[in-house]
């Protein structure tokens, strides 16, 4: 314990420590859009108690190039959350495209405190009113219950025709996987959903 405590005295003398970093967001994100014209970034924080103190709540970027660069990419649109850890919790909840050599294209990012419908649909709507209003998209994501409801939200500009709505491969292969206890069945499945 002794040396992992003198590892996190260190990194905080190096970096700074989690409060101050996340202080340092707004300076960070208003270099980023300096060096990088057209930048999107909206920051949402909450009220306290006392007055003029806000916290931080969400914040929500897409690199100005991604968004003109979108417009010459495959109709696709791939969204998923990851964790943060540390001693700051929370999701950072990501879309990308994909280009025309089917490489990864990133899109636009959030950091929330978690996965929710609320945190989807205010992603979801940051990207129709950031990044793009494209018709003819279509979206894959996991199953959660927050990218659904807010896929489905009457008024959003993700229902069909506009957008279709898909999930990824691997999540039914591992229910697949899951049901039939069966890794033989779950590659045969592979195989196919994979096909040209």
């Amino acid at each position: 314990m002794k040396t992992w405590h003198a590892k996190q005295r260190g990194l905080a003398d190096l970096y700074g420590n989690w409060e101050e970093s996340y202080a340092l967001l707004p300076h960070y994100f208003e270099a980023m859009k300096t060096a990088n014209p057209g930048t999107v970034v909206h920051f949402v924080n909450k009220s306290t108690p006392s007055p003029n103190v806000e916290v931080f709540d969400r914040v929500f970027w897409a690199f100005g190039l991604s968004t003109k660069g979108f417009k010459h990419c495959r109709p696709i649109i791939t969204i998923d959350g990851t964790h943060l850890y540390g001693k700051c919790k929370g999701v950072l909840l990501i879309s990308i495209g994909v280009d025309a050599n089917d490489k990864i294209f990133p899109l636009a990012f959030v950091i929330v405190d978690c996965e929710s419908i609320d945190t989807w649909r205010w992603f979801l709507g940051s990207i129709r009113h950031y990044v793009t209003k494209r018709d003819g998209l279509c979206i894959f994501s996991d199953r959660h219950v927050g990218i659904i409801r807010a896929m489905n939200e009457f008024g959003g500009g993700w229902k069909e025709p506009h957008v279709f709505h898909r999930y990824y491969i691997h999540y039914h292969a591992s229910n697949i996987n899951t049901k039939f206890k069966s890794n033989e069945l779950k590659i045969a499945f592979l195989s196919t959903a994979t096909a040209t």
